[in-house]
């Protein structure tokens, strides 16, 4: 509206945080001889491990067919790994 008055804002700013996480792909190394189960356990056990410690964010990419076990299916991964997760976004 031209010419309408609105009062000074007067609440306090909020505050917003710097936060940090990890972004897990779930990929083995060429020549890593760990099965699929195994490097995805410990992969949930790490997003698990780094949430205690204070990271607020894991990012899960999605990528088909690949023979590393890059993650085909993130929403299921995701699903897991909130089983024992907090705060994690």
């Amino acid at each position: 509206m031209t010419g309408a008055w609105t009062a000074p804002h007067t609440a306090r700013a909020e505050t917003k945080r710097l936060t940090f996480g990890f972004l897990y792909d779930f990929r083995r190394f060429p020549g890593d001889d760990t099965s699929l189960d195994e490097m995805y356990a410990k992969t949930l056990e790490l997003i698990e491990w780094t949430e205690s410690i204070g990271f607020a964010g894991a990012w899960i990419p999605e990528h088909h067919a690949a023979p590393d076990g890059y993650q085909p299916a993130p929403m299921v991964v995701m699903s897991a790994s909130r089983r024992g997760a907090d705060q994690v976004n």
